[in-house]
């Protein structure tokens, strides 16, 4: 996690809250956001807005849109690898997909892998001394220190991100039977007029509605 990127959210969101902030018509693996998480980082499952791509799944039929847990930074699905576990050490775990680098770095996944992810607001750590324009205020210019960012109404934070689905090699005769891994990037873009004094980029806010891809 580097310096210009978002690494930390909370998420404590409720299955129902999720689904009326999104239309979504069911939460698949419910049990995953039974625990609430006020620390999410990077290896994390966040609660992820996706188009189901097929019917295996009971509680949903292909084309709906779903809630899902999903890996927090992306593992592209041509990493080599025989487990999650070595896909997860071998890949470039990317957190973050800066909007204007999307077609040429992510480019193969913005047609159908775009997603939507949940949380209750994201940090944002201010540097002593980043901005010209407040270091003169002494209040808080003292220490590096994390900021809570969310909406106002306290309605889940919709965040653009793209996902990818990993498969390991393993197959039996013609019938995979391998492990399968689903992670997501959040896309970030310039901050605001009204955030810019806290950091130069921040993740890409979505009114309800925003767009999901299949997966």
């Amino acid at each position: 996690m580097g310096r210009g990127s978002c690494g930390r959210a909370a998420c404590a969101l409720s299955p129902t809250s999720m689904m009326k902030a999104t239309g979504a018509v069911a939460v698949l693996e419910e049990k995953e956001f039974e625990r609430k998480n006020y620390n999410c980082g990077p290896g994390h499952r966040m609660p992820v807005l996706i188009k189901q791509n097929s019917d295996k799944d009971k509680d949903s039929k292909a084309g709906n849109l779903v809630i899902r847990p999903v890996r927090w930074g992306l593992v592209p699905s041509f990493t080599k690898a025989d487990s999650k576990m070595e896909a997860c050490r071998a890949a470039n775990l990317m957190i973050n997909a800066r909007l204007d680098n999307l077609r040429r770095v992510h480019g193969r996944l913005l047609k159908s892998n775009r997603c939507v992810v949940l949380v209750d607001g994201f940090y944002e750590w201010y540097t002593p001394g980043r901005f010209d324009d407040i270091k003169s205020n002494k209040a808080i210019n003292t220490k590096t220190r994390p900021f809570f960012i969310r909406r106002k109404d306290g309605l889940p934070m919709l965040l653009a991100g793209l996902f990818d689905r990993w498969r390991s090699r393993h197959t039996a005769g013609r019938q995979e039977c391998g492990e399968e891994l689903m992670s997501c990037t959040v896309i970030t873009t310039d901050a605001s007029q009204q955030t810019g004094w806290l950091h130069d980029r921040l993740p890409a806010v979505l009114e309800a509605g925003g767009g999901a891809g299949r997966g």
